[in-house]
């Protein structure tokens, strides 16, 4: 059994930083293109952890570990930031397929946590905004 299946993995904490994220919170390159589907990245982020780690994982630490906290204390607030929130889980070589990836929040959110991730997508529009948010950072950080 994996830790989303498990009665431990904090669906309330997710939601409530997903709400946070899909409003006002959202960096400005979404703005670009209206997508019905977009997920908050931090859901996004959450579910391909959750599926991935064993049953026994503390939530705690995974709230800390994928950017929803500051820090490992319960009472601390959420991090307001997309930006800068690194996840501590890198799930190096694990591979996933998007076969439907629209707007691509669970892709980038892949490559976030190391994985190796294969995106398929119809609509040229969504595409090439994928493409652009998936491929174009890591020309200007190898450039930087």
């Amino acid at each position: 059994m994996k830790f989303i299946e498990s009665a431990k993995f904090p669906f309330s904490n997710i939601s409530a930083a997903s709400a946070v994220k899909k409003g006002s919170g959202r960096p400005p390159h979404w703005e670009m293109i209206f997508w019905w589907t977009r997920k908050p990245l931090i859901s996004a982020r959450a579910v391909i952890a959750g599926c991935l780690l064993p049953e026994d994982t503390d939530p705690d630490e995974f709230l800390y570990k994928i950017g929803i906290r500051k820090s490992k204390s319960k009472n601390k607030k959420y991090d307001q930031s997309p930006h800068g929130v690194e996840p501590a889980y890198k799930f190096n070589g694990v591979k996933l397929l998007d076969p439907f990836v629209g707007f691509g929040s669970i892709p980038l959110e892949a490559l976030r946590l190391g994985l190796d991730a294969t995106a398929i997508e119809l609509i040229p529009s969504a595409y090439v905004f994928l493409k652009g948010c998936s491929e174009i950072p890591k020309v200007w950080k190898r450039a930087g």
